[in-house]
């Protein structure tokens, strides 16, 4: 009879219920390149089994893919290891995609590898911030917010970094101003301090 220490038998159990979870090759960022016909939650599905977790496909990729709804084929994504979602990345999604996806789309729509038409509305602003998607994340979408946290408006903004950055000359605070103002300081903050101004949902 052999005796197995109990924690060799705890690592050999890890072990196996390890490498039998679908998601147990992600380890570190994966590399992957879209096939025609491929969305975000399709190829959520086929790497993580749950289609829901596309929000975290396009979060690790939102700096090259502003709009969700718009992979081409051949495009290289970074699969993240951690797929679960993160507070403010479903919202911040389905912002960024609100534009070009019907408002019934649960998911992102499908490539294509013609060009497809893009409004004006769903790129990045200038500077390659995704503004609607940020303050999805950081309000809700909210460009009046003022929750009492010392935050106001829909990026949030400190009433130090607004009043540093110009924000005055719009409104006494952010949460006051309209969101192209807010958006106009955001770019000066944006130039200033790089997008890490906006640590979480940046």
């Amino acid at each position: 009879m052999t005796i197995i220490p109990a924690a060799g038998l705890a690592k050999a159990l890890v072990a196996v219920t390890v490498s039998l979870h679908p998601a147990a090759a992600h380890h570190g960022h994966e590399v992957y390149r879209v096939h025609p016909g491929d969305s975000l939650s399709a190829i959520a599905r086929h790497e993580y089994g749950k289609a829901a977790d596309w929000p975290a496909v396009w979060w690790a990729n939102r700096h090259q893919v502003p709009n969700p709804g718009l992979i081409t084929a051949g495009q290289r994504l970074t699969l993240p290891a951690g797929h679960q979602l993160r507070r403010g990345m479903a919202r911040a999604a389905a912002a960024a995609a609100a534009p070009a996806a019907p408002a019934s789309s649960a998911a992102p729509a499908t490539t294509t590898s013609a060009p497809t038409t893009v409004t004006p509305s769903s790129l990045p602003s200038a500077g390659g911030a995704n503004w609607q998607a940020i303050a999805a994340c950081e309000s809700g979408g909210n460009w009046s917010a003022n929750t009492g946290n010392g935050f106001y408006g829909g990026l949030q903004f400190t009433q130090g970094t607004w009043d540093a950055y110009g924000g005055g000359q719009y409104a006494s605070s952010a949460n006051l101003a309209s969101a192209s103002q807010q958006i106009a300081v955001a770019q000066r903050v944006l130039a200033g301090q790089g997008i890490g101004a906006w640590p979480v949902c940046g």
